[in-house]
């Protein structure tokens, strides 16, 4: 079972994400885009594989961190990719970094083998991360950011990254105070929310 345990922005700029991607979908040829219907947007904290009779325990660890930590202000500051997927960077915070490392180290236990990547790891570090802790996108490697879509023409690639750059700000910031457990596809996007959690006030 594929899961991610992520940050699930307010219903506003989730509709802005979704709103976006209609406008970039009539402009280039894509793959698919996240809707906040099939695909819901989301930050993630941390892809792990596991056991489906693990799910309770997982359950149980992040309630316990939910409880624990106070809410986290998101900003977001310009575009994400690694063609052909695009997105945008939100701001690497402490408060974010804390929240994604106790995460990571309480739930690592819990993962059977790896993730499988949709880019393999090259980096001595990144395949010590994949062996490790069955993701690459951890500790010194973590990029938050909200995956927007995917494009089916590389030429069409750096145009979205631009347009994502002149449009960053129909992103608002927000307080986070929403995680979730959620079931992902293939591409590491969140098809099902199976459990959401409220951080400390």
């Amino acid at each position: 079972m594929l899961i991610d345990i992520v940050i699930l922005p307010p219903s506003d700029v989730r509709w802005a994400v979704s709103h976006f991607n209609k406008k970039l979908k009539t402009q280039f040829q894509l793959k698919w885009i996240v809707d906040n219907k099939r695909l819901v947007p989301h930050i993630s904290l941390y892809h792990i594989r596991i056991d489906k009779n693990k799910l309770s325990e997982v359950v149980l660890e992040v309630n316990k961190i939910a409880k624990r930590v106070k809410k986290v202000p998101i900003g977001f500051v310009g575009s994400n990719g690694h063609y052909p997927y695009f997105g945008i960077n939100a701001s690497k915070s402490n408060k974010l970094y804390i929240l994604h490392k106790q995460v990571v180290e309480k739930l690592k236990d819990q993962r059977k083998g790896e993730m499988p990547f949709v880019h393999l790891p090259q980096t001595l570090l990144a395949k010590k991360y994949a062996k490790n802790y069955g993701a690459i996108g951890v500790f010194s490697k973590y990029n938050p950011h909200i995956t927007l879509g995917a494009t089916n023409k590389e030429s069409d690639f750096l145009a979205l990254l631009e347009k994502i750059n002149k449009n960053k700000n129909l992103f608002k910031s927000f307080m986070a105070d929403t995680i979730a457990i959620t079931e992902i596809d293939k591409y590491w996007q969140v098809v099902k929310i199976l459990k959401k959690f409220k951080l400390k006030a």
